[in-house]
């Protein structure tokens, strides 16, 4: 969403009538997004001096124009460019399949790859949490996922349940694959210990998406893989909902570009 605000031309060269803002789209980190776009014109009364673009695309640059008109005519059009942010990455778990294995000290589970939207994968990440007595139940779409990253050592070290069992180049995960939760491996610095028998756990995986220094919220999903080690396995999953949006940030047009030249 965008907030584009105007001024009034300082010389009109009449009175104007309306203002007319024509966009489109000119480049994106996005593929699926073509560019460049058609370009799309809008019309508002001349005391509207604003608009609100919704249902644009993520990770977008689009070219916006606005030029006012009068009884001569249409005036020289003002230009600015804007790129809209990022979302985040979704992951189709409707249906979550059963977990593929499971050993005294591990889980076996299939991670499918993320679709990006606005910008590409950069990374995939392995969350395990222990389970523990009246722990308070994480709602999904309660946080933003988990941003800081924290090794096996560092969790234990600080106290906390939960760890960061692997990390994944986006590159490693083309089509849907195994993977194994407690294989005493290390995957990009992150330890994946055996886990213990007789305890609970939760499994999260979450995907990340950077454009141009911005990193973008990351999409994830969690799935309740059992309730203790060796036992029958419960399966829940559910896709985190994107929290409220603040609001669109306003982007003004410098007024200079606004006085408009009528031929």
């Amino acid at each position: 969403m965008i907030f584009l605000k105007w001024e009034e031309p300082q010389e009109p060269n009449g009175l104007i009538t309306q203002y007319e803002i024509s966009y489109q789209s000119i480049e994106s980190s996005d593929p699926a997004v073509n560019v460049p776009g058609p370009r799309r014109t809008i019309s508002k009364l001349r005391n509207e001096t604003y608009h609100v673009f919704s249902n644009l695309h993520p990770g977008t640059t689009y070219l916006f124009s606005v030029r006012a008109r009068t009884g001569k005519g249409f005036g020289q059009a003002a230009l600015t460019e804007i790129t809209t942010n990022i979302s985040a990455p979704s992951f189709d778990y409707a249906d979550m399949p059963s977990p593929l294995g499971e050993s005294e000290n591990t889980i076996t589970v299939l991670l499918r790859p993320a679709q990006g939207r606005g910008a590409p994968i950069s990374v995939y990440q392995v969350i395990v949490e222990e389970e523990r007595p009246r722990r308070l139940r994480r709602e999904p779409g309660g946080q933003d996922c988990f941003p800081v990253p924290l090794t096996f050592d560092a969790a234990l070290a600080r106290g906390l349940v939960h760890y960061f069992g692997a990390e994944l180049a986006a590159s490693s995960l083309p089509e849907a694959m195994p993977f194994t939760v407690g294989d005493n491996h290390t995957y990009r610095g992150f330890w994946n210990p055996p886990l213990e028998p007789r305890k609970a756990y939760l499994i999260y995986f979450q995907a990340t998406s950077h454009l141009k220094g911005v990193r973008g919220r990351p999409g994830w999903w969690w799935g309740r893989l059992g309730g203790r080690i060796g036992d029958i396995l419960e399966q829940t999953a559910t896709e985190a909902r994107d929290p409220p949006s603040p609001g669109p940030t306003p982007v003004l047009i410098p007024p200079p570009l606004m006085s408009l030249a009528l031929r």
